[in-house]
């Protein structure tokens, strides 16, 4: 090889030599694998040289001219496989450091800036761990303190912890970071899925709204031996806290099969090929595997209720489904239904006196007073009542979102009028015990929004409600309030979720 040694003005065909303040870092098993690469690399360069030399440069054919340039891709796709080899030797938030060699010379495989690289990713680092300290209000002081104790070991040495902390978010409703948890499965990965698990053949995929999990509308063109069950469904993979609590997954699940067989429009899980309806996936996340539940559901046809103005039929509809939900949910029964005792759930409104730990997120005074008042009044009038309430022994706090679907009809005097009906029941995620009251206030708050006549909503969901389910007097009263409760929240909790998931389209954006 020495005889073949490269000319001094073609500084590409030298082998560049590894950093010595890499070389230090990294194990017994890569420094050895990485001698033997730049052996590889030695003895190629050796080879492009004697090539070279023994064609006439002026008169090349093209196929010599295509052989050189091969040969020396060849070299620079080496390269890049050396720093592929290092990879996993680096600290993760140092990785940008083994991106595709690059176009020019380098004596040094990572270049002669490698102290002002490694300190740009430093700083990088720190800035990501800072961005989502900002959104928690904590002073530069503390923020500073975080970022200059944190390690990638320490990660690691608290990992059983961190799962636990998320859980309890999950249970609570705060998850600690949707770019850590939420998944992000590509198409390629929903078509194997589906066809491991199920036996399907898809043919079509099309991703549905989600804030922490993913969802997907599936069409196939095949379908599982020994059943048929239709052509189009909805495959949901849920985000990692969540999939951490399967008893809660697997109550929430059966409850919607419950109810579907009580005759209500809830979609049902299709069973894997070895008959679960949840199945605990491990999921290539890029450079690293995930946990992430998975089930497949029959998808219901229709169009979303919020955003369309109902009418009074349709809301006396929607408060008397409501209320038969609740009724026959009183039967439900489940070897681990005490999972669905989530009393710390921040979305719960029997929890409305928690909001004032997340009021500053709200800067506009005004609308930061009335909160504060409205709180005030749920501590003073309802939350020492509270127990007064009818609570269903088994479950409540559905958060309804009715489909509907159009149905022609004639009235008396011979013309065409639509008629809505709810044809679909979905998101069973905040399924947990409740008061059939706080139940109510939350459908009649959802509806109000997008009706042009607000406070005529109310009226008409009581009305089908108390047709199914009286209420108390004192039920009756604290209505009123409970429903500003609803408001509060949904203004306090959508500005947090967009101050501290900016770059989340899915995050719930409330008011």
């Amino acid at each position: 090889m020495d005889k073949y040694t490269s000319p001094e003005n073609c500084i590409s065909l030298n082998v560049p030599a590894f950093n010595s303040q890499i070389w230090g870092y990294i194990g017994l098993g890569i420094r050895t694998q990485e001698v033997k690469l730049q052996k590889v690399l030695k003895i190629l360069t050796s080879a492009i040289t004697s090539y070279a030399r023994s064609v006439d440069g002026v008169e090349m054919t093209n196929n010599q001219q295509d052989t050189l340039a091969l040969l020396c891709n060849t070299q620079y796709e080496t390269n890049c496989l050396q720093k592929d080899a290092i990879r996993p030797a680096l600290n993760p938030k140092f990785a940008g450091l083994c991106k595709t060699a690059t176009a020019q010379p380098q004596i040094l495989l990572f270049g002669k800036d490698l102290s002002k690289q490694v300190k740009d990713l430093d700083e990088e680092s720190k800035a990501n761990l800072k961005r989502p300290l900002l959104d928690l209000g904590l002073s530069d002081r503390t923020m500073n303190m975080i970022t200059v104790a944190y390690r990638e070991s320490t990660k690691k040495q608290y990992l059983s912890s961190i799962r636990k902390w998320e859980a309890y978010c999950s249970r609570t409703g705060f998850p600690p970071s949707p770019a850590v948890i939420r998944p992000s499965l590509s198409e390629a990965q929903v078509v194997e899925l589906v066809g491991r698990l199920y036996g399907l053949k898809v043919s079509k995929v099309k991703p549905l709204p989600s804030y922490m999990d993913q969802n997907f509308h599936i069409l196939v063109c095949e379908t599982q031996e020994g059943g048929d069950h239709g052509e189009s469904y909805v495959l949901k993979v849920l985000n990692t806290a969540e999939s951490q609590d399967t008893d809660l997954m697997e109550v929430q699940t059966r409850v919607m099969m419950f109810l579907n067989q009580k005759g209500f429009p809830t979609a049902t899980p299709i069973p894997t090929i070895d008959g679960k309806i949840l199945s605990l996936e491990t999921i290539s996340c890029g450079e690293e595997y995930k946990n992430y539940m998975v089930r497949l559901l029959t998808y219901l046809p229709g169009t979303q209720l919020l955003g369309i103005p109902a009418d009074p039929q349709i809301l006396y509809k929607i408060g008397r489904t409501l209320a038969q939900i609740n009724k026959a949910l009183t039967e439900f029964k489940h070897t681990n239904i005490k999972s669905l005792q989530r009393d710390s759930y921040i979305w719960n409104l029997s929890n409305t006196h928690q909001l004032h730990k997340y009021l500053f997120v709200v800067k506009n005074t005004s609308d930061r007073q009335i909160v504060e008042q409205i709180i005030q009044q749920f501590m003073k009038k309802i939350l020492p009542n509270i127990n007064n309430f009818h609570k269903n022994k088994c479950l409540s706090f559905l958060i309804m979102r009715p489909l509907h679907s159009s149905a022609d009809c004639c009235n008396v005097a011979g013309h065409m009028q639509q008629e809505l009906e709810i044809s679909g029941i979905l998101d069973f995620g905040d399924t947990a015990c409740g008061y059939y009251v706080c139940d109510l206030a939350i459908c009649i708050m959802y509806l109000m929004l997008d009706s042009e006549d607000p406070l005529h909503v109310g009226g008409h969901i009581l009305a089908g409600f108390e047709s199914v389910i009286p209420l108390t007097l004192q039920e009756r009263d604290a209505l009123y309030l409970l429903v500003l409760c609803k408001f509060s929240q949904a203004l306090v909790f959508g500005t947090y979720n967009i101050l501290r998931y900016p770059d989340n389209e899915e995050s719930p954006r409330e008011l």
